[in-house]
């Protein structure tokens, strides 16, 4: 029987990189503004570390994506799912297109 969703490793690992990515962004719109000092600096290596962490959950996120199992493409895709699915670098393999 085929699977017909990803994972629970490759939902979770996503939902954590989008909570990441967006608190990297907003501490980057921040920290420019702070003050020199000890403060600054943590900020900034909290920053950079984040960011390579985040780096390495992307190679850990396409190694999931080849190795384990890939959902079907569905015929009930709406018009803008179909078409992200087409500029996507890494393409459902099961996709008709």
């Amino acid at each position: 029987m085929t699977k017909l969703c990803y994972s629970i490793t490759q939902i979770i690992l996503h939902w954590i990189m989008a909570i990441l990515i967006v608190l990297l962004w907003s501490v980057g719109l921040v920290m420019d503004d702070l003050d020199k000092g000890p403060f600054r600096l943590m900020v900034f290596n909290g920053h950079k570390w984040l960011g390579v962490t985040v780096f390495w959950l992307i190679f850990y996120r396409a190694f999931l994506r080849i190795k384990k199992h890939v959902p079907p493409f569905s015929d009930s895709n709406t018009l803008w799912q179909t078409t992200a699915t087409k500029m996507s670098p890494l393409k459902n393999p099961n996709s008709p297109l």
